[in-house]
């Protein structure tokens, strides 16, 4: 049946599962690509806030499967809040890559590992946000929120970089 909460848990699904397989599948490569190790790609903001997301939209699913057969509610909104963040970081990372860095680049970026990171995830993240959103309306507090983890990166990244960390 195709109600709010089945397609929010097939998008969440897809999100989940495709962000585990492209980040998998970008430290299975990490060295074919030119990096020294495969944790060197923790220091990108993409594997990282995939791997927030992918966990989210995973965990999310998981509950509501286990509401379906309880018919009793377990999501919280401190995990839409979440949803929320995590959403705003995968969506940043969508955006950057699509708008400003693929169309620029001067080799083949479009992997299976990219499309899903940099395309599937967002999208599909962003459209099961919409599809459950709670019913309780987010406040101003919840943008600040959703900055924090660009923020954290900025700062540690810049940190990284004047240390001269490859």
């Amino acid at each position: 049946m195709f109600t709010r909460k089945n397609i929010g848990i097939v998008l969440n699904l897809i999100a989940g599962v495709s962000a585990c397989v492209g980040v998998t599948l970008a430290f299975v490569y990490a060295k074919d690509e030119g990096f020294s190790s495969a944790g060197q790609r923790l220091l990108y903001f993409t594997n990282l806030s995939n791997i927030w997301i992918g966990i989210t939209c995973l965990v999310i699913s998981i509950l509501s499967i286990i509401e379906i057969k309880l018919k009793k509610s377990l999501l919280k909104n401190y995990i839409y809040t979440l949803k929320f963040i995590f959403t705003v970081s995968i969506t940043i990372t969508g955006l950057i890559f699509c708008v400003l860095l693929a169309p620029f680049a001067d080799f083949n970026v479009w992997t299976l590992s990219s499309i899903l990171t940099h395309v599937v995830v967002p999208v599909t993240s962003i459209a099961s946000y919409f599809i459950e959103m709670p019913i309780s309306p987010m406040n101003k507090k919840h943008v600040g929120y959703a900055l924090i983890p660009p923020l954290i990166y900025f700062i540690i990244g810049s940190i990284l970089s004047i240390l001269k960390v490859d």
